[in-house]
Formats: structure tokens, C-alpha cells, sequence
């Protein structure tokens, strides 16, 4: 059963129940030794690509792939993994600058009605 609190009432503390905090503790902290990130020098030129497309499915990558093709662009499959799910992304073509890569993906976009973006990839 439940009863209304009365009003103007002070909770009750016993002193055997009130402890004094002494002074908090300080933790000090020391970096781990690091050493300074060195950027990467390439051996190999930065190259781009055309993304035009990401499937669960190989098999859809693929019809994409030969619908590309069939149209004259030089496409294929990169596999992927995401979040430990296989991924399969359709790439176009490999250009030496990304202004280059920017130009078909323009293409894609007024001729194809393709949505595409560009990546970078590796030379091989």
C-alpha cells in the first residue's frame, strides 16, 4: 500500500551512516612511446577508376559487366568485403590523372544513365 509523503518531513540520517570522503585520488599519465607516421612513398603512379556499381550477388556484377561490354567500356569486377559480407564493385577503365576519370563519369551520367564515381585503384 502506498502512502503519500508528508510534507516538510527530513529524510532521517543516522552518523554511523555518514562517511567523509578523504582527498580524491590523481592519476597521472604518461604517452606510450610513439613514433611519427611516415607517409608511404609510391613506387608506382596513383591511378583512377569508375565505380559504377556494388552487388551482393557475382552474378549481378557480371551481367552488369557485360552489359558495359557490349557498350565498348573496358569493366570489371573487384571483389570486396564489407562488414564481412562479400561485396562485388563494377569498375570501368584505369586513368593516369583524375580529371580523366571525371570526364566518363560525366558520360556515364548523359549517355548511360549511370550514376558512377571515381576511386583510386592499384596499377596491376
Amino acid at each position: 500500500n502506498w502512502v503519500p509523503r508528508k510534507m516538510g518531513l527530513q529524510p532521517m540520517v543516522l552518523e554511523s551512516q555518514v562517511r567523509t570522503l578523504g582527498k580524491p585520488s590523481i592519476f597521472t599519465t604518461t604517452p606510450a612511446n610513439t613514433t611519427p607516421i611516415q607517409k608511404s612513398t609510391r613506387s608506382e603512379p596513383l591511378q583512377y577508376t569508375i565505380q559504377v556499381g556494388a552487388y551482393k550477388t557475382e552474378a549481378n556484377a557480371n551481367q552488369m559487366v557485360s552489359n558495359l561490354l557490349e557498350k565498348g567500356y573496358r569493366a570489371r569486377i573487384t571483389p570486396d568485403t564489407k562488414n564481412g559480407t562479400p561485396l562485388f564493385k563494377v569498375h570501368v577503365d584505369k586513368f593516369g590523372n583524375k580529371k580523366q576519370a571525371l570526364k566518363l563519369t560525366k558520360k556515364f551520367a548523359t549517355e548511360e544513365n549511370l550514376s558512377s564515381f571515381v576511386t583510386t585503384t592499384s596499377s596491376n
